[in-house]
């Protein structure tokens, strides 16, 4: 059955949140109205500060592939095979992969200069966990963007969300040990990070 058959046919809340069915139905929700994700101004911030190649993780459609300069070696993974579907048709240039990060082996280990997932860590149980791994997959850097403020709960459970920081101070705090955090001051509405190591 296509994305778009689950959302005309299944409530997601049928679904574990963050699951390989539920992101399908979220990606198709998404694609139903055009919303393809764009962000210019966070997106052309996040490509000037990549090194070396990037593995972008959650890539749905592609989106931010589209501002990395020519030539950039780029792959974007994400659990939904909708878009991964999608961002191929989108962007035939560039390479995609349908892959649950968690299942990525010690093959992928320092596999890019840069990892880059946006708005991502907070749909992760355990965000520290995952900014591990993150760094394991990167030689250098690791870029992540989360929504900015303390969602109400009702909220945070109908977007996926497990986790949710009020600002970058509070951000940094809780993952200073990890590497050196460097934030901008992108927007009300998310925190943009770039730890180096």
């Amino acid at each position: 059955m296509s994305a778009k058959g689950l959302l005309l046919t299944e409530p997601l809340d049928r679904y574990e949140p963050n699951s390989a069915a539920w992101c399908e139905i979220r990606a198709a929700m998404f694609a139903a109205r055009d919303d393809w994700r764009e962000r210019a101004e966070e997106f052309e911030f996040v490509a000037a500060q990549c090194r070396g190649s990037v593995l972008e993780i959650g890539c749905a459609f592609g989106s931010f592939a589209r501002y990395l300069p020519l030539g950039r070696d780029y792959l974007g993974i994400d659990i939904s095979a909708f878009s991964i579907e999608t961002a191929r048709k989108r962007l035939p240039d560039k390479l995609f992969l349908c892959a649950d990060m968690d299942e990525m082996g010690e093959a992928w280990r320092n596999v890019a200069g840069t990892v880059v997932a946006l708005q991502v860590l907070e749909h992760r149980r355990d965000p520290e966990a995952t900014l591990r791994r993150f760094k394991e997959l990167g030689q250098h850097r690791v870029i992540v963007s989360v929504p900015r403020g303390q969602s109400e709960k009702a909220h945070m459970a109908a977007c996926g969300h497990y986790a949710a920081w009020a600002d970058e101070e509070e951000f940094g705090a809780a993952f200073e040990h990890l590497g050196r955090w460097d934030f901008v001051d992108m927007d009300e509405e998310h925190i943009v990070g770039v730890m180096v190591w």
